[in-house]
């Protein structure tokens, strides 16, 4: 039986580009630099930095979660509301920024990512499309009174957005 010998040569011709797979190729052979990745993945696009020019900070109150909780609470849904007009009328993205005060800074950065999460999906529901909203999280480092929260930023289109990188 000749086929377990055969598998290895089979796989070493796939992998050295023998069979024109095109996994391997040369990202000029395909526009250059400026193309897709060579396994297909797009390139990571240039979001704006949370402190950058064109992000308004403080302009609504962020929203407040207790000890280790990450679910909006009821008592917070109104800021959610409003924030969902808000967008939907003045500004082009969001920036949701979670924090935590825990002791451990892993687990503060996971559960401000968490946060900002639920923030987004409750957005989402408000009619904010995903697009529009990117998450981050500073844990115990969130710029401002920090804490256990979350807060917006609203990302203003104008200028080239250099001062932001």
């Amino acid at each position: 039986m000749r086929f377990p010998l055969m598998l290895p040569a089979v796989l070493a011709a796939t992998l050295l580009g023998g069979t024109g797979c095109g996994f391997f190729k040369d990202p000029s052979e395909e526009g250059g630099e400026d193309s897709v990745l060579m396994n297909g993945t797009p390139r990571r696009a240039e979001l704006p930095a949370y402190n950058g020019s064109r992000v308004q900070r403080g302009k609504m109150p962020g929203i407040e979660f207790s000890d280790t909780a990450w679910e909006v609470s009821i008592t917070e849904k109104e800021k959610i509301k409003a924030v969902a007009t808000y967008l939907k009328v003045n500004a082009e993205r969001v920036i949701l920024a979670g924090g935590a005060s825990v002791p451990n800074a892993e687990y503060a950065r996971q559960l401000g990512q968490q946060r900002a999460l639920s923030v987004k999906n409750a957005l989402m529901r408000e009619g904010i499309p995903g697009t529009k909203i990117i998450t981050v999280s500073f844990g115990t480092d969130l710029p401002g009174p920090g804490g256990d929260r979350v807060e917006f930023g609203f990302v203003h289109t104008g200028g080239t957005g250099d001062a932001d990188r």
